[in-house]
């Protein structure tokens, strides 16, 4: 997931993979941006145990970061 934001499709697809009982990695450009799409995709749904949600900090925009 690359956008935290509950409208994005990235967070559309982890969230409902999640409520299946897949262990999604919420990718984001920082930590806290992924943190907080966890956070509420805790909130959502009580089905969604922590340990199914993991974060992935990556920023594409970065290149020496993608090596």
């Amino acid at each position: 997931m690359r956008d935290s934001s509950p409208e994005s499709i990235g967070y559309q697809t982890a969230y409902h993979l999640a409520l299946k009982g897949a262990t999604v990695y919420v990718g984001a450009r920082s930590a806290a941006k992924a943190k907080d799409g966890i956070e509420h995709m805790l909130k959502e749904s009580a089905s969604i145990l922590p340990d199914q949600l993991r974060s992935f900090v990556v920023d594409l925009g970065d290149l020496n970061a993608v090596q």
